[in-house]
């Protein structure tokens, strides 16, 4: 049989007997995703670098900064605000995510020290992008990048601290305050994608070693 949607998401009569008898019959799909996981987990487990592409990080991030200028770009021109720092720290996480994707790729695996170097830095990526006092209305979420979005609980937000900052703006009396919050959350968003690619950067490049 075929379904082509799912009419009972999240509703009362989302049940088991439900899914037993009409949506996965004999769970196969529940099973098929269960050793889809296992597959992975032990690949993951094997491998002994961490099988992280941190470039595809660095391409996603450069569409996103595309997207906001276009969707923000005239508004912040327009209050005098720049991005050229988020800009710029977008290009340098670039470049270090590219060094850092040469480097795993000519490795010695058999090199402890090597390796734990670059499986540190790997690890350490994602939590270069959190930062501790959370976004801007919503210090819950710390995820200066990815956050879901405070308008749409299906969706996601791109530079989410930035973009609550810039909601609503015009319609807001307070202007000076609202804008004095946009230049912060710009701020913080070059400071912590700079750190990100400072923490992929090559050690031995830092300071021109």
């Amino acid at each position: 049989y075929q379904i082509s949607s799912y009419p009972m998401y999240h509703s009362a009569y989302e049940t088991f007997d439900l899914m037993s008898r009409l949506m996965d019959r004999g769970f196969k799909y529940h099973q098929a995703v269960a050793r889809l996981w296992g597959v992975m987990a032990l690949t993951l487990a094997d491998q002994v670098l961490l099988n992280l592409d941190c470039t595809q990080y660095a391409h996603k991030l450069d569409i996103m900064v595309a997207e906001f200028q276009a969707s923000y770009g005239n508004l912040l021109r327009k209050n005098n605000v720049s991005l050229d720092g988020v800009l710029k720290a977008a290009q340098e996480f670039k470049k270090a995510a590219s060094s850092l994707h040469k480097a795993t790729q000519t490795v010695e695996l058999t090199n402890p020290m090597e390796v734990r170097r670059l499986n540190d830095q790997l690890m350490n990526l994602e939590r270069a992008f959190i930062d501790p006092l959370g976004i801007f209305g919503r210090p819950w979420f710390r995820h200066i990048i990815f956050a879901p979005s405070q308008h749409d609980a299906y969706g996601s937000t791109t530079f989410p601290g930035l973009t609550d900052a810039l909601f609503d703006i015009e319609a807001d009396p307070d202007q000076a305050r609202r804008w004095k919050a946009v230049k912060k959350e710009v701020s913080v968003l070059a400071f912590t994608i700079h750190s990100a690619a400072s923490t992929i950067t090559d050690v031995n490049a830092i300071g021109g070693l």
